[in-house]
């Protein structure tokens, strides 16, 4: 019986703890603490000219990286080679240089670095994606309507297993008694004489 309630109840927690989530995007610019290269040189106060590397930490399942650069960069992710870029732009317009939607949902390192030693990077910022609970599960909650589906279930248990225990001891109770034990009227003295006069019938035949 308890292994019925549990199963029954898996459900019910189910539904109280799933909290809904969706996807929410997260921008980076380019004078964000996030972004760590070293020997900065703010350009034109929206954008960020280096030829050393930039190191970007974030948390999501999704990336895109705006920049422009000469003689070319490369991308690497968690010390992974993951792609380059190699549009060299002269009127210094940012362009989706690098875009990744199938990471896991976790930390990663995103490493941008010129492909050269004459490389320009010029960044301008980057965008993450991650999933953002809609709202948390209340715990009072969870716990109430888990207590109160345990003691509704075990209430309806310990019922159905008297109801069955009291229909089996009256079936055993007519089974036992006599027949002049069921009712004491004159239909209990019809059914003995029937009987007698059936015994009666049987035995004239057994002596044929």
């Amino acid at each position: 019986m308890l292994g019925r309630i549990a199963l029954l109840l898996c459900p019910i927690v189910w539904l109280c703890v799933s909290a809904s989530a969706k996807l929410t995007n997260f921008t980076i610019d380019d004078a964000s603490p996030a972004v760590c290269p070293p020997g900065w040189n703010s350009f034109d106060g929206t954008a960020t000219l280096t030829q050393g590397p930039i190191i970007v930490t974030f948390v999501g399942s999704q990336v895109y990286v705006f920049l422009a650069v000469s003689n070319g960069c490369n991308f690497t992710i968690d010390g992974v080679d993951v792609g380059s870029w190699g549009y060299a732009q002269s009127d210094g317009v940012t362009q989706l240089a690098y875009h990744n939607t199938s990471l896991l949902a976790r930390p990663h390192v995103l490493l941008i670095s010129p492909a050269s030693a004459t490389s320009l990077i010029e960044l301008d910022y980057i965008i993450y994606t991650d999933d953002v609970p809609t709202h948390k599960p209340r715990i009072g909650a969870i716990v109430g309507g888990t207590i109160g589906g345990v003691v509704a279930l075990t209430l309806l248990g310990i019922g159905a297993f008297f109801l069955r225990r009291q229909d089996q001891r009256r079936r055993i109770a007519v089974r036992g008694m006599r027949l002049g034990e069921v009712g004491g009227g004159e239909q209990d003295k019809l059914s003995v004489i029937k009987l007698s006069m059936m015994q009666q019938m049987s035995g004239k035949k057994s002596e044929l």
